[in-house]
C-alpha cells in the first residue's frame, strides 16, 4: 500500500463518510463515528509506513490515553455545568465561557457601561 494513498484518499475518505452519516443520520452519528478511535487508521497507518511498527504503537497508546482524557474532560465539563447552573436563570441563558467561570455570581455582579465619548 503506497503512502501516497493512504495520505490522499484514505484520510478524506473518513472525512467524506463523517460527512454522509451527519447528512443521512443526523450529527450525533457523525460525531460518535468520528470519535471513535478507528478514525485515527490513516495515521497510524502513515506512522507505520514511515517509522516502522514500535513507532505506529506508540502512537496508538498515546492516542487512546488521549482518547480517555478527553472523554474525562467532556464528564467533568457536563457535571460542573449542569451543577453551576443551577445557581442562577441567567447562567442557562448564557453560552459564554464565563458562565463556566462564575455563573452563581453573574446575576450579582454589575459590569460597568462604557463611557461614550
Amino acid at each position: 500500500m503506497s503512502l501516497l494513498f493512504v495520505k490522499l484518499i484514505l484520510a478524506p475518505l473518513i472525512v467524506l463518510i463523517a460527512t454522509l452519516l451527519g447528512r443521512r443520520l443526523g450529527p450525533r452519528a457523525a460525531g460518535v463515528f468520528v470519535g471513535l478511535p478507528g478514525t485515527a487508521a490513516p495515521f497510524l497507518l502513515t506512522m507505520y509506513l514511515m517509522h516502522g511498527p514500535v513507532a505506529a504503537t506508540t502512537t496508538a497508546a498515546g492516542g487512546s490515553a488521549g482518547q480517555l482524557i478527553c472523554a474525562t474532560y467532556c464528564i467533568v465539563i457536563a457535571r460542573t455545568v449542569r451543577r453551576l447552573t443551577r445557581c442562577s436563570p441567567a447562567s442557562r441563558r448564557s453560552a459564554s465561557p464565563s458562565a463556566l467561570v462564575s455563573p452563581c455570581f453573574s446575576s450579582t455582579m454589575r459590569m460597568p457601561r462604557p463611557s461614550s465619548s
